[in-house]
C-alpha cells in the first residue's frame, strides 16, 4: 500500500466522473474523462477497463492508509482492469486499485495498493471483455448503483474490513 498526496483537481475531478452510490465503467482507454487519464496506462491491446466507483465517508470516517477522511465527503475507488503476462508466461487479469479522497483539512490523497482480491485471475488468451468483467463481478454496463457490484470488484467496507479501520 501507498499513499501520496495529489493536485486538489484530480480529487474535485471526480464529481465528473461518478455520484456517490453509483459506479461508472470505462472500457476503452481512449476518450477517458481526464481525471482517470492517469489510470489508463497499460498499452490499448492490455486494457480491459476502469472501473469509478465514490460513496460518501461516515461522520467519523476511520483512517485510511493512516490519514483520516474528511467526514460526509465523496470517497472514490478507480479499479484498472488489465491483461497481464508476467514472468510465468501465464495469461491472467490484474486489477490496479486506487482509493482517492480529502483528508480532514481538504488536502487531497491517493492509496494505491500493491494486490487486490482478484489479482491474478488466469484466463486464455482470447478471453473477451464481458468474460473478463464476469469474473471480477462487474456489470457490463455504463453505469449503476454500488448495489450491483459484487465484492471481488474491489468496493470494501475499509472500517470492518481491516484491523482498526485501515489497510
Amino acid at each position: 500500500m501507498k499513499i501520496r498526496q495529489i493536485a486538489s483537481s484530480e480529487y474535485t475531478g471526480m464529481t465528473d466522473v461518478v455520484q456517490p452510490g453509483r459506479f461508472s465503467l470505462f472500457t476503452s482507454s481512449t476518450g477517458l474523462p481526464a481525471p482517470l487519464a492517469p489510470y489508463g496506462y497499460p498499452a490499448p491491446e492490455h486494457f480491459y477497463a476502469i472501473l469509478a466507483v465514490a460513496s460518501n465517508s461516515s461522520q467519523i470516517p476511520p483512517k485510511i492508509g493512516g490519514v483520516r477522511p474528511k467526514p460526509d465527503q465523496p470517497i472514490y475507488g478507480v479499479n484498472t482492469v488489465r491483461y497481464d503476462q508476467d514472468g510465468s508466461g501465464e495469461p491472467h487479469v490484474n486489477v490496479d486499485r486506487a482509493l482517492v479522497f480529502q483528508d480532514e483539512r481538504g488536502r487531497a490523497f491517493r492509496l494505491t495498493f500493491k494486490e487486490h482480491p482478484a489479482h491474478y485471475r488466469s484466463l486464455s488468451r482470447d478471453t473477451g471483455l464481458k468474460t473478463v468483467l464476469g469474473i471480477q463481478g462487474i456489470p457490463h454496463r455504463p453505469k449503476g448503483t454500488l448495489s450491483e457490484l459484487s465484492s471481488s470488484a474491489g468496493w470494501r467496507i475499509f472500517s470492518t474490513e481491516f484491523p482498526g479501520g485501515s489497510p
